[in-house]
């Protein structure tokens, strides 16, 4: 059972927990638990934040279409905003992507010529992913 253990003139403040169980990482050697952050990156960065992007933007091109093709929605007081918040939502959404996942793919991340273009438009990329981000918000 879990149960707490208050040291010799500790505060309450100062006690220690006194259960084996509790955030116990002793049988994960650091090779295994290196493998499985590695491969919750890739996972993340490869497969999971590419399909994010493209349902965000698939949404964000439907916005505009039916804020572009209705003549009511047009009388929307609010629908210059609206348009504008989707076309650097969609934006940010391929920056941000552009960003994150060539240097989680292998054959990418170990080439020498695509790492030195990469290196020279990186911070481009990043400038603009956050501006459009922060455009977003306003």
């Amino acid at each position: 059972m879990d149960e707490l253990i208050t040291l010799e003139g500790a505060s309450q403040s100062e006690q220690v927990i006194g259960s084996h169980d509790f955030c116990n990482f002793s049988n994960i050697t650091h090779h295994e638990h290196d493998e499985q952050s590695i491969s919750i990156v890739w996972w993340s960065n490869v497969a999971v934040l590419p399909v994010i992007a493209l349902i965000g933007l698939a949404c964000n091109l439907l916005n505009m279409a039916v804020l572009t093709s209705n003549k009511t929605a047009r009388r929307i007081p609010s629908w210059n905003l609206l348009i504008a918040l989707a076309i650097c939502d969609s934006l940010f959404l391929i920056f941000a992507t552009l960003d994150v996942t060539p240097l989680s793919i292998p054959s990418l991340a170990f080439s020498t010529s695509f790492n030195h273009f990469y290196s020279r438009v990186v911070l481009y990329i990043r400038t603009l992913a956050s501006t459009f981000y922060k455009s977003s918000v306003l």
